[in-house]
């Protein structure tokens, strides 16, 4: 039996400590963050993938128009001024009239993908990503919210909590 390696998809924890995920969320909606999670399932360890609408569409359980908005969300939105993910027209081989998507998921979008035989080490792009500035940008996010709790719990009356 031949013996095949699995394919795994890591999201890093700098995605949520750095606000990204809220930053998706708010900005470009739950939707555009369901796309890019199942455009990392289809990506190359060169960060590239070309799924069709359709594909992605039936993966999701959606419609292709659904998805064409999604996706047109997710190429609008910037995190920290540049696309998480960009997206190059590109002609088939066997048919030049056709064209199809050729997705680049970028580094600050925190997916890499790994196999088990590199035991979830993950893809050598983390060297790529300045986790310093990520890990400074989520203490500010944590302590301005930790600022906000403590402006609200101060107005609310104990005796109620």
């Amino acid at each position: 039996m031949e013996n095949k390696a699995e394919l795994f998809v890591k999201l890093h924890i700098n995605a949520y400590r750095s606000g990204l995920m809220g930053a998706i969320y708010k900005e470009a909606g739950a939707n555009a963050w369901l796309l890019l999670c199942a455009l990392a399932c289809f990506m190359n360890d060169e960060r590239k993938c070309w799924p069709t609408q359709a594909q992605l569409a039936k993966e999701l359980q959606s419609t292709e128009k659904s998805v064409q908005r999604w996706t047109s969300e997710l190429l609008s939105f910037r995190w920290k001024g540049r696309p998480i993910v960009t997206a190059q027209k590109k002609r088939t081989t066997k048919n030049p009239e056709h064209f199809y998507n050729l997705y680049t998921i970028h580094p600050a979008a925190c997916f890499s993908i790994f196999n088990d035989m590199r035991n979830g080490s993950g893809s050598s792009d983390s060297d790529e990503i300045d986790w310093e500035a990520i890990e400074a940008e989520a203490q500010k996010v944590m302590k301005a919210n930790d600022a906000k709790i403590a402006r609200f719990l101060s107005g609310v009356d104990k005796s109620e909590v």
